[in-house]
C-alpha cells in the first residue's frame, strides 16, 4: 500500500487551529480540575434545562367574540336535596333574552325519591310536574265555574288546569284546591302530604340559550304574572322546606379531558333557628351561585381540535 505523500500530510498539519503541547509542559493542579467539574456540571444543566423547554407545551391565551347567534349550550347537573320531596319540587330555566321554561318537564331529567335515611324508595322516573295533575271534565257541554277568575279569553272553567289558569291570569292564590270540583281527582295536594318527609335527587340534562340567565330550584308550581316570576306557596303554608342539597355534578357542555366543575362535590346545610326548633312554614334558607361561563378553544400536538365551555 503506498504511503501518503509526507510534503501534503506537512500542509495538512500546518492548518491545524489546535496545536497539541508537549506533556512535559503540562501540569495538572487542583483548581483545574475544580473549573473542569464547575464546567461539566453547567454545560449539562444547560442541555437539560433547554431540552425541558423544548419538551414543554407552550399556551397562549386569546380572547375572541362569540359572534354565534341562537346558539344553545347543554347544562349537565346531578343534585340530592335529603329533606325535600320530589312532588315539593319544580326547575325553572330564563334568560335575559325573555324565554322561560316553566316547571321543566320537556328536557332530559330524571328524579327519584329517597327516605328519611336517604335509600331510594322507587325506581328513578323523568321529571314531570304535570303527572299529579288529572283533568276531570266537570261540564264537558257546558261552562263550568272560574269561581270569580273569569277573563274575556277563559271565560269557562272545565278542568282543573283552567281554573289554575284563570287565577294565575288574576294573580291569584289558589288555596282552596280541596273544594273545587274540577280539582277531585287532582292528587296534587295529596302527593305533597303523602312525600313529606322525604327526599328527593334529581339529575338530567338542560339546554338552553347562550345567554345570561339563570336555572333555580324552588318548591310549588311556577308561573308568570306580567314581569313578576311567582311560585304557588299555598300548600306550604304548614310545611317545613329545607333546601339542604348536595351537588355531585354540575357542568356546561360536554366533558372533556381535564375537565374541572368548581361546584363539584359542594354540600350546603341549610341553617337552623336558634333553639333547634324550625316552625311550620318557614322557609330554612337560600342557595345561590353565580357562575361566568366561557367556551374555550383548544389543540395540542397529540390531540385533535377541541371546542368546550368552561367556567369559572
Amino acid at each position: 500500500m503506498p504511503k501518503p505523500d509526507s510534503s501534503l500530510w506537512a500542509q495538512l498539519s500546518a492548518l491545524d487551529a489546535f496545536p497539541k503541547v508537549n506533556e512535559d509542559f503540562f501540569k495538572k493542579t487542583m483548581s483545574g480540575g475544580v473549573i473542569t467539574i464547575v464546567a461539566s456540571v453547567l454545560m449539562a444543566l444547560l442541555f437539560f434545562s433547554e431540552l425541558r423547554l423544548y419538551l414543554t407545551t407552550q399556551t397562549a391565551h386569546e380572547l375572541v367574540v362569540d359572534t354565534s347567534r341562537g346558539a344553545h349550550i347543554d347544562i349537565l347537573f346531578d343534585v340530592t336535596f335529603p329533606h325535600m320531596p320530589c312532588s315539593w319540587l319544580s326547575l325553572d330555566a330564563m334568560d335575559i333574552s325573555g324565554e322561560m321554561h316553566l316547571d321543566v318537564a320537556s328536557h332530559d331529567i330524571k328524579k327519584q325519591r329517597l327516605n328519611a335515611g336517604g335509600s331510594p324508595i322507587n325506581q328513578a322516573e323523568k321529571h314531570d310536574v304535570h303527572q299529579t295533575k288529572r283533568n276531570k271534565d266537570v261540564n264537558a257541554t257546558g261552562c263550568g265555574s272560574c269561581f270569580g277568575a273569569e277573563t274575556e279569553s277563559l271565560r269557562c272553567c272545565n278542568t282543573c288546569e283552567q281554573v289554575r289558569q284563570a287565577y294565575q291570569t288574576k294573580g291569584w292564590v289558589l288555596s282552596n284546591i280541596g273544594n273545587i270540583e274540577q280539582c277531585k281527582d287532582d292528587t296534587y295536594l295529596q302527593s305533597i302530604k303523602e312525600q313529606e318527609g322525604e327526599g328527593c335527587h334529581i339529575w338530567g340534562q338542560l339546554s338552553v340559550n347562550k345567554v345570561a340567565g339563570n336555572f333555580h330550584f324552588a318548591a310549588g308550581h311556577s308561573y308568570q304574572q306580567g314581569s313578576m316570576h311567582i311560585h304557588d306557596m299555598a300548600p306550604f303554608a304548614d310545611k317545613t322546606l329545607d333546601f339542604t342539597h348536595k351537588i355531585h355534578s354540575l357542568s356546561y357542555g360536554q366533558p372533556y379531558p381535564g375537565m374541572r366543575n368548581p361546584l363539584d362535590g359542594v354540600m350546603q346545610v341549610a341553617p337552623q333557628p336558634k333553639g333547634g326548633e324550625t316552625k311550620k312554614g318557614t322557609a330554612t334558607g337560600m342557595f345561590q351561585y353565580f357562575l361566568k361561563v366561557r367556551n374555550a378553544k383548544g389543540t395540542c400536538n397529540s390531540c385533535l381540535a377541541a371546542s368546550a365551555p368552561w367556567y369559572a
